[in-house]
Order: structure tokens, then sequence, then C-alpha cells
């Protein structure tokens, strides 16, 4: 590690075909914190290459493998800075800081630490779908990728946990398409993915990203199919779950009206991770779905204290995507809580009207002003709860 004082060097390495729309937004975002920019282009047929290079960059042209990691490791390959940023052309960088504050946070990253994760925000149409916390920044030497769709790094020397950067995060604009572009993306990324299973029966990964594929298209009965070759992949290989599954899982029963699947996925995600937004927010829905009030208030009273535990530290989600991290989805848990809470309330209501025929005309009375007097400040009318007195009943006395 470079002592404090010493200059951090950061090489920011991409891989593009045919991104010219994109890179008019990327490319401004990363003005004065790269010291050289590294784009590997595997075909452009527009103005990719001349707009990179307006920015600065230098490309390499390499023709397309079919294999994503390949690229990702020869635009690393090219970089000299002492540490790799990798982005892509659909993404835009937002610092929190000054670059130069951000060289040096990384000038003080411990000596065995060889990878960084910031946060990821995927918007679309113009609203946040999801987010969630993405090692994007490398050591030099240290990173290797492998995966032909979905690729993922490797840490090959030093510690393979990731420490969590706040000065900086991304915006991916990825899915955020045409319905034709949108239709091209999925094809392509289904055919790797069935490839990889055609190679290896055993890619977990593999079957993980094609069940949030499916899902993320609305095809439901496939994602079914694939969560179950996904459970049955990890048992034959011995590995745990992505924590992701849980929640897809059961939003994807839920939406094939199969109600013990989706109770199984929940229960099994709470059990692992009690914690997570996203099953938290499943929960609530899941309670809405089978009105179990107690199940609206434990999901939105857990969903609404683990929201406030994740801004103040982000790092809390983890790497795991997480949908719920809105503050539509605050308003989403406090509206059905309020609801629910509304509606235990009429319930006690109802039982206190039982009850207060059964007591002294003048304890009877007290009550019922009292409550009358909530009413009134909410506006609210309830025939038998009007106002009878304007002496407030000291229940002590009845005690």
């Amino acid at each position: 590690m470079k002592s404090s004082g010493q200059n951090i060097t950061l090489s920011i390495c991409m891989m593009v075909k045919n991104e010219e729309s994109n890179l008019y937004r990327c490319l401004p975002s990363l003005t004065g914190i790269a010291d050289e920019l590294i784009l590997i282009d595997t075909g452009s047929t527009d103005n990719s290459i001349s707009v990179a290079e307006s920015f600065g960059a230098k490309v390499y042209s390499h023709p397309w493998e079919n294999n994503f990691s390949v690229h990702r490791n020869q635009s690393i390959g090219y970089a000299s800075g002492d540490w790799v940023f990798i982005i892509d052309a659909d993404e835009e960088l937002f610092l929190n800081s000054s670059a130069s504050e951000l060289k040096e946070w990384l000038n003080n990253v411990p000596a065995d630490c060889m990878s960084i994760a910031i946060i990821l925000k995927d918007i679309q149409k113009d609203m946040q779908a999801m987010q969630f916390n993405s090692v994007r920044l490398f050591r030099r030497g240290s990173v290797q990728y492998e995966g032909i769709v979905h690729n993922m790094p490797k840490i090959i020397i030093g510690k393979p946990e990731a420490i969590f950067c706040p000065l900086m995060y991304l915006k991916h604009y990825g899915y955020d398409l045409s319905p034709e572009k949108q239709e091209e993306k999925r094809n392509r990324t289904e055919g790797l993915l069935l490839k990889r299973i055609e190679e290896n029966l055993d890619d977990v990964t593999a079957y993980f990203y094609l069940v949030q594929l499916y899902t993320a298209y609305r095809e439901y009965p496939n994602a079914a199919e694939y969560i179950e070759k996904y459970e049955a992949a990890t048992k034959r290989v011995g590995v745990k779950f992505n924590g992701s599954i849980y929640c897809t899982a059961c939003h994807v029963y839920r939406q094939l009206f199969d109600k013990v699947n989706a109770q199984k996925w929940l229960l099994a995600g709470m059990k692992e991770y009690p914690k997570d937004l996203d099953l938290l927010m499943a929960l609530t829905e899941y309670g809405v779905w089978v009105q179990e009030i107690n199940l609206i208030v434990q999901g939105a009273n857990g969903f609404l204290r683990t929201y406030e535990e994740y801004q103040k530290n982000p790092a809390l989600s983890g790497n795991r995507f997480t949908y719920a991290n809105t503050a539509e989805s605050v308003c989403y848990c406090l509206f059905h809580l309020s609801m629910a809470m509304f509606q235990q309330g009429c319930h006690t209501l109802d039982k206190l009207n039982e009850y207060l025929g059964k007591t002294h005309i003048d304890f009877n009375n007290g009550i019922r002003g009292d409550v009358a007097q909530v009413f009134e400040m909410f506006g609210l009318k309830k025939d038998g709860w009007e106002l009878r007195s304007n002496n407030v009943i000291n229940l002590s006395k009845w005690r």
C-alpha cells in the first residue's frame, strides 16, 4: 500500500459494442477521477470508438468471443494504475466527495484489502427499481473475471472480502430499454446462461440468474421451473443459496397463487436473513395477500426499523439485490401498517362498545365522550360514540 501523501492512480476499464448513446452519458461522469480510461471495443459499427477517443480513452479492438469475462479481463490487462475501476457504458458515476478525497480514501485502504464495493442503483422509468452493493474497485493484479455472462470477479491474491466505499455510487440504466432492445437483451442473456448449463449441469450461478431473468420478464412458470432446478443443483454441489433467491421465489409463487411454496420460501428466508429489507417487504405483502393483520404489522414494523438502519449504514445490505430500499416501499409499509392498525382499532372499539353496555352509566358516558373527542380531532364521526359530556371521566375511581 502506498503511504499517505503518495499519489494513487486509478485506471477505469470498460468494454463496449455500439454504445454511442450511452457513452455520451457515462464518460462525462468520469471526468476528473481517471488517470487512464481503457476501453475494449468488440465490433462497434456506430461512433462508439470516436466518442470514447474524444474523452481521452485508449481504445483497443478485439473481436467478440461470446464471453463477457474474456473481454473484461482484456480491459484489466491493459491497466497500469494502482487501482482498477470497472464500469459499463449503461452506467453513470456519482461522487459524494471530490476526486482528491476519493484518492486519499483509496490511499488509506488496508494493504491486505484487494476489493471495494459501492452502491449500484438500477434505474427504470426514472425510478429506482433496486439497489445492491457492487464490487467494482480492485487493486491491479488481484482480480480475474469468470463466467461467459453475468461475469463475476474472483480475487486471486489477498483477502477475498471487499470493504465498502461511501464516497461514490453508480446508476445503472441497462434495463431501461425499448421493448425491442429488451427482447434482444433477454434472448442474448438467456442463450448464454443456457449454454453455461449445457456445459456444466451443476452451474448453480447460471440457474440463479435464469430465475432472475424469467422473473424480471414476468415469465413465472419458467422461473418456478428454474427455482426447482436451482434448489436441486445447490444440493448436488453442496453450496448455500444466494440470499436473493428467497425473496424472488416468494414473489414468483405469489404470482402463481401458490401459497404453500410462497410461505415455504418466505419462512426459510426470514430464518436465514431476519433483517433483509426485501424479505420484510415480502412478509408485509404476504400478510396483505392472505389478509393476516399480525403478519402485516410484523413485516411493516420490521421493514421500517431495518430501512432506517440501512440508511445509516448502507454496507448492512451486503451484495444482495435489494428492490425495497426506496421511499415508495416505505410508503407502502406505512400505508398498510396504518390500515392494519386502523382495522385493529375498529375491532377494539367494537369490543369496547360491547363491554361498555355492562358498566355504570357515568363510566359508559365518560369513555364514549373520550372516544368522541379523539374522533373530533381527526374529523371523524361514528354512531354511538357522540360527545355526551364535557367532563373527562376519572378512571382511577373505577379501578
